[in-house]
Formats: C-alpha cells, structure tokens, sequence
C-alpha cells in the first residue's frame, strides 16, 4: 500500500488519480468543507459533476482500472486522517478494466452500433463483483457478473450465426453490453473470422471487413492488455487476426502504402503472417518508379 504524497497549500483539497493508461478516474475529490460538516467520506465527481461518497457509487462511474497515484493539496485536516481516508479510496476504486460499452474505451474511436438499441438489450446495465484474493504475494482482482461470463462475452461468443448479417447484428450488439476489452477483441475477431469464411460467396462483405479489422486494431492500441498472453507486462501476445487479413487485403488490392501501415502497427505486438521488410522494398521500388 502506497502513502500520499502531501504538499502544504492552503488551497481546497484535491485529488488526481490516474489510472495505467495515464486516463482520469476521478476528476476531483472536496476534502473541503462537506468533511468540516461532519461528513465522513470525500465527495468525488465525476466528468458530469456527479456526486458519489461511496465504494458502491464509485463502481457505478464505472472506474476503469487501478488506481495508482494521488495527489493532495491540503493540510487543513490531520495528515494521518487524511492519508487513512485517500488510501480507502484508492482500495475502492482499484477494480479491473471493464467498461460498459465498446464507445466508452478512450482511444478506440467507436461512434457505437447504428441501429442497436442498447436498453433493450438483456444484462445492458450489468456491474460485476470484484473478487480480490492473494497468491504469490501479489493481489488478483477478478469479477463475477450475475450473467457468468460478462454480457459481452456471453453474446460475442456464440457460433450459431447462419448469415454475414446475423454475424454483424450479433457483434454490433455485444459491443454494446458491459464487458472488459479481451471480450470486445474477441467479439469482433469472431465476426471477422466468419466474415472471412464465406467472403468468396459474399465478396461485398470485404468493406466490412475492413471496417472491423481497423476497428480491433484500434482496439488493441489502446488496451494492449486485451490481447497480452500473461499479466506481466514481459507476456507476448495472441494472434490478431485483424493485422495479417487486413495487410493481406490490402497487398491484393495493390494497396502498398495501407498495408505497410498496419504491418508496421503490428509488430509493435509481435504479430505474423507478413513481411514488413518485403514491403518497404515495394513500396520505394513503386515510389521510385513513379518519381522516374
């Protein structure tokens, strides 16, 4: 467990926590006048400016991920007080990185699923438990949602799809539902992988393809973790799919430039199944011809 680091100002007391990704959890926390009144727990808002002074309205903001650094500014109350009632905040708001939508992930640009209703989806509004257990002196953070896996997860996964746009409905709606970003990942990579599948009776699905493929990559940069093999941050990672396919779509298309792009994005994440060297050659034979 970590101590604050304390600076003497006489100003209103205020915490910045961020997370991993360096993203805001909690905009700020009034140690100000509300505990002066006799209120015990600190009043964080969140980037509406809603008030919650609880571990049960901090989970509903839906705090991303764990919380690893704060800041104070203010002695107006005792030091030792003061650090106790940041650090049960800081034990509050650690949880794993779930979202409640594929749109709520900073980074990944996703507009959401036009046509998809999300109230009217089962488990729409699902919040799991945190579990938190110790093994080999280190803390795990696991959750339990009342739906088994995650709502994403469960409708992402399934495999009855029996037309490309049962496939994209199933998708567009499961990244619509609560969920942690391997379920997104994994979401879309089985709507790419059927979409691949049945793309010679269906070649104009391949616009699709691409818009996912992207999509998941995306995805990716911004959570790496979705598709890292092991917790350490050492771990490789899994095939993408989206990476090899989209370089592979492009080279045929005669596409060199797009397809050195996302080569080049995926070795970054160790992935295979293409030849970045084979096409900067390519590419710098086709500039040189045209420069010619």
């Amino acid at each position: 467990m970590w101590s604050p680091f304390v600076r003497g100002l006489p100003a209103l007391g205020m915490m910045c926590a961020n997370d991993l990704g360096g993203r805001m959890v909690a905009d700020r926390v009034d140690l100000g006048p509300r505990w002066a009144r006799g209120r015990r727990r600190p009043m964080a808002h969140d980037k509406e400016n809603a008030c919650v002074s609880s571990s049960v309205a901090l989970r509903r903001l839906n705090v991303p991920a764990v919380v690893r650094g704060v800041t104070v500014f203010s002695l107006r109350w005792p030091r030792d007080t003061l650090v106790a009632r940041l650090i049960a905040i800081q034990w509050e708001a650690s949880m794993p990185n779930w979202f409640r939508r594929l749109a709520d992930i900073p980074g990944v640009g996703y507009p959401g699923s036009e046509g998809v209703v999300r109230t009217k989806l089962k488990w729409h509004n699902a919040v799991p438990e945190v579990h938190i257990s110790d093994f080999d002196g280190r803390r795990h953070e696991s959750l339990m949602w009342p739906s088994g896996a995650s709502p994403a997860h469960e409708l992402g996964f399934r495999s009855d799809d029996d037309s490309t746009s049962a496939a994209l409905k199933r998708v567009a709606e499961a990244l619509e539902l609560p969920g942690e970003p391997s379920d997104y990942h994994f979401a879309i990579q089985s709507c790419l992988e059927y979409l691949l599948a049945h793309r010679r009776e269906e070649p104009w699905q391949l616009q699709e393809v691409e818009r996912l493929a992207w999509l998941d990559i995306r995805l990716v940069e911004a959570c790496p973790e979705s598709v890292r093999s092991g917790e350490d941050p050492k771990d490789g990672f899994f095939n993408v799919l989206a990476f090899s396919r989209l370089v592979d779509l492009y080279t045929c298309e005669g596409f060199i430039r797009e397809a050195l792009d996302v080569a080049e994005r995926g070795v970054r994440f160790q992935q295979r199944g293409f030849d970045v060297e084979d096409l900067r050659g390519r590419l710098a034979r086709i500039e040189s011809e045209h420069a010619g």
